[in-house]
C-alpha cells in the first residue's frame, strides 16, 4: 500500500494490471490513492461478485501469484489522467474493462475516414424515399474492432447485421427504398431494401428486419451528416424520410 507521502507525490495517475504467467495487461484504470490494489482486496473479499476482470484476478491468485500492477503515469490533474487511461484502452487488446474510455466517442482511436467525417462531414439533404437508421451503441464495438485490425469485408457485414435488425417498425416500411445506416449523425451505409421479414430479437420479442444490400450508387452519401433530422433527446432509432 502506499503512505500519504506517496499518494501525494502520485497525484492522479494511470495503471495497467498486468498477468504475471502471460506478461499480457489486462487491465487499465485510473486512480488516486491505494485504488489501483482495490481491484485484488475486492476479488478476495467479494466472492460473489463476478466480472472478467475479478475472474482473471481469482485464477492469478489461485496459481499463487498476484497481478502485477505498472503505474503508468502519475503526477496528473484528474481530467490528464482520464485522458491517458482512454488512449491506453483504445492502445491494449482484450482488456477485461467494461467502460470505455473518457472521451471515446470524440477522441477515442478512429480510422482515418472517420476523422475526416468527424471533422469534415458536411449536412447533405434526402430527397429520396428512405429510413435512417441509428446503431450509435453498436456503433462503439464495431469501430473498436476496425481499429483492432478487422478487415473490411468483416467491418461491412458486421454493419449491416446491426442496421438490418431488429426493429419496431409499421406499415411505413414498405415505402422506404433505402435504409440509412447512421451512428453519432454521421451516414456510415447506404443499403437498397429488397425486402421486410419479421424476427424475433434476443429478448424472444416479435420485430422486423430488412434484406437488402449496399447501394453502390449511393456511396456519395457515405461520411455526411444527417444530425439536423433527428429531433434532439429523440429515443426513436427510427427516422422516416419521403415515405
Amino acid at each position: 500500500m502506499f503512505d500519504q507521502k506517496i499518494h501525494d507525490e502520485l497525484k492522479a495517475y494511470v495503471y495497467r494490471l498486468v498477468d504475471p504467467r502471460t506478461k499480457q495487461t489486462f487491465y487499465v484504470g485510473k486512480g488516486n490513492g491505494n485504488r489501483c490494489f482495490a481491484h485484488a482486496a475486492a476479488a478476495i473479499g467479494k466472492i460473489e461478485e463476478k466480472s472478467a476482470k475479478l475472474d482473471q484476478i481469482r485464477t492469478i491468485l489461485n496459481e499463487g501469484m498476484s497481478p502485477q500492477i505498472v503505474i503508468h503515469r502519475h503526477g496528473m490533474t484528474d481530467e490528464q489522467a482520464f485522458e491517458v487511461e482512454g488512449a491506453l484502452i483504445d492502445a491494449y487488446l482484450g482488456l477485461t474493462n467494461e467502460v470505455a474510455g473518457h472521451h471515446r466517442v470524440k477522441r477515442g482511436a478512429m480510422t482515418t475516414d472517420e476523422v475526416i467525417s468527424s471533422y469534415g462531414a458536411k449536412q447533405t439533404d434526402i430527397k429520396f424515399p428512405a429510413m435512417l437508421i441509428k446503431i450509435n451503441r453498436e456503433w462503439e464495438n464495431i469501430r473498436r474492432a476496425r481499429v483492432e485490425g478487422m478487415t473490411e469485408d468483416e467491418f461491412q457485414n458486421k454493419l449491416y447485421k446491426v442496421t438490418r435488425s431488429s426493429w419496431v417498425v409499421g406499415k411505413r416500411r414498405e415505402g422506404a427504398k433505402f435504409a440509412i445506416s447512421v451512428a453519432h449523425g454521421i451516414i456510415r451505409q447506404v443499403y437498397e431494401i429488397d425486402r421486410w421479414v419479421p424476427c424475433v430479437d434476443n429478448k424472444g420479442k416479435r420485430r422486423h428486419e430488412f434484406e437488402g444490400r449496399v447501394s453502390n450508387n449511393m456511396s456519395h452519401l457515405l461520411h455526411n451528416s444527417v444530425a439536423s433530422v433527428f429531433d434532439p433527446g429523440a429515443q426513436n432509432p427510427i427516422k422516416y424520410l419521403n415515405c
